[in-house]
């Protein structure tokens, strides 16, 4: 039967059985191999996203832990902070404590807020001194607020001046 066929004829068949071989031979081994690859490399660029995750969430929580002991969120009273906070003040020289007000207290979902209020005088140099000592030693709380108030008699300012400072701490909620 094949001595009837002529060469180029068994050429172009043979051919194409080959390419009919090549196409089922891809179609069922080399094309799952390739997807197999394509999704390894995928997992892996997920696993080193998990990995950068994983450290964010570290780097998040310690940020978390040295936020919560700058803005005061530490194992203290708001009664003692407020003894050392006029504690603090009467070791300023030339500066007297005029008032004191109650202890504030706020709470959210997350915090409680614990506010300190305490007016100053003096004079402006003494009082300016003073309030970047608190800002700079006192870390027991954090000011957030501060203002000046002049006195004025007749038109002409006195020479001692009054500073407000609002100092707040927060305590987490348990």
């Amino acid at each position: 039967m094949f001595r009837t066929i002529s060469g180029n004829k068994k050429l172009i068949g043979l051919v194409i059985v080959t390419m009919i071989l090549i196409l089922s031979s891809f179609k069922k081994s080399f094309k799952p191999t390739l997807d197999s690859y394509k999704q390894q490399i995928e997992v892996e660029e997920k696993l080193l996203l998990t990995k950068g995750a994983l450290s964010k969430i570290k780097t998040l929580k310690s940020e978390v832990n040295l936020l919560n002991n700058q803005v005061g969120a530490l194992d203290r009273t708001p009664q003692e902070v407020q003894q050392q906070l006029l504690s603090f003040a009467n070791k300023i020289p030339n500066i007297n404590i005029v008032n004191v007000n109650e202890i504030h207290y706020a709470q959210n979902s997350l915090f409680k807020i614990y506010t300190h209020q305490i007016d100053l005088e003096g004079s402006y140099q003494d009082l300016l001194k003073g309030l970047y000592d608190f800002e700079r030693d006192f870390n027991i709380s954090r000011i957030v607020s501060f203002s000046f108030n002049n006195k004025k008699k007749n038109g002409v300012v006195l020479k001692n001046q009054r500073l407000n400072i609002i100092f707040q701490n927060y305590e987490k909620n348990k």
